[in-house]
Parts: structure tokens; C-alpha cells; sequence
């Protein structure tokens, strides 16, 4: 338990965390939430998204669940930034 604590405090992701310990995400994140933690890489606002940057790697054939994990964000979120960045 100290050792999550400890990983939660400094700049990892819970991704980062779990592999780690050799455990899934969602575990860490359920932890997390269950004793009132959050992850250090979590607490603040992500940079802004360069858009025309995502669209070239997407036209390179890269999926939208490799750049999700590329960029920290959920493929449903990255592509809805994208889509809404368009009009």
C-alpha cells in the first residue's frame, strides 16, 4: 500500500503505476478512489492537443486507440476533439 501511495504522489500516470506493480489500470484506479488518492500526472490540466498533428498521424494509419495512448487520452475523447475541431 505504501508502494501506491508512493508512485500516486510522484508524476506517473495510473497506466504506468499498474505495470509497475504488475497490475491493470483500472485496479489502480479503483484503489485510488476507493482511499482517496489520485495520480500526481492526473491532477492538472493536460497541454493543449495539436490537433493537425493527431489528423497527420491518423493519415499515417495510426488506430485511434494507439493514439490515445500516445496523447493520454481516451480514443473516444481524441476523436471527438478532432471531429469537433473541424467546423
Amino acid at each position: 500500500m505504501a508502494r501506491i501511495v508512493e508512485l500516486l504522489a510522484g508524476n506517473r500516470s495510473y497506466r504506468e503505476i499498474g505495470e509497475d506493480l504488475g497490475r491493470d489500470r483500472q485496479t489502480i484506479v479503483n484503489w485510488a478512489r476507493k482511499h482517496g488518492h489520485r495520480s500526481a500526472a492526473r491532477s492538472g490540466k493536460r497541454s493543449a492537443l495539436d490537433v493537425a498533428h493527431v489528423r497527420d498521424l491518423r493519415a499515417s494509419g495510426l488506430s485511434w486507440r494507439v493514439l490515445a495512448d500516445v496523447f493520454g487520452y481516451s480514443p473516444a475523447h481524441l476523436h471527438e476533439q478532432v471531429r469537433s475541431a473541424r467546423t
